[in-house]
């Protein structure tokens, strides 16, 4: 049986009918700038974030991993695939820069759980999941969007998921859930 994903979930309560055509058909969507950014950008937090010493990855590896995910086929011409491979740069650049004298190596970064949910198979890609002073975990979320509202903060299905998801397979509670605009470098933290 086909596992759920938080995407599955929301492409279905979007559209059915898309929702069979790329997950029952096998029709591929072309790739789009927001997606091919965000994965991109996802990928260069995972090499900040990946290395379990002291001290984050060099920005240097951080710009390189999010070039190897920015999908040049997404975008219109060279000239605004430049502009969002700067304002990527940017952004990981300023990130880098913001993060690094309180570094603190996560827990798991893009962390893959498989669980089920009154016996509906689902999967769950966590961005970070850290170790709370308290021993209990903090999930955070990246959300790379030109804007985020708190208010979608507090009423994410996908944070419960990864709520559900942490606590059945980590088998510790979840302290708290964070989403973070990562342009604005902005976190609304939800309580359990």
């Amino acid at each position: 049986m086909r596992r759920l994903s938080q995407t599955q979930i929301r492409t279905w309560r979007t559209c059915p009918q898309k929702w069979k055509q790329i997950y029952l058909d096998g029709r591929k969507e072309p790739p789009a700038p927001p997606l091919t950014f965000g994965s991109a950008v996802h990928a260069g937090l995972e090499t900040y974030y990946r290395n379990r010493s002291a001290a984050p990855a060099p920005p240097e590896e951080v710009l390189a991993s999010f070039d190897d995910v920015l999908d040049r086929a997404a975008y219109d011409s060279d000239e605004v695939f430049e502009r969002a491979r700067d304002y990527g740069h940017a952004i990981l650049l300023a990130w880098h820069e913001s993060h690094t004298p309180d570094f603190t190596p996560a827990m798991a970064v893009e962390l893959a759980l498989r669980y089920e949910i009154d016996d509906v198979p689902m999967i769950s890609i966590l961005d970070r999941v850290d170790l709370a002073p308290s021993g209990e975990l903090r999930i955070t979320d990246y959300k790379t969007g030109r804007f985020f509202l708190r208010d979608a903060a507090r009423a994410s299905q996908q944070l419960t998921l990864y709520q559900i998801a942490a606590e059945d397979k980590l088998e510790r509670p979840v302290e708290s859930l964070s989403l973070v605009h990562v342009p604005s470098d902005t976190e609304w933290e939800v309580p359990r």
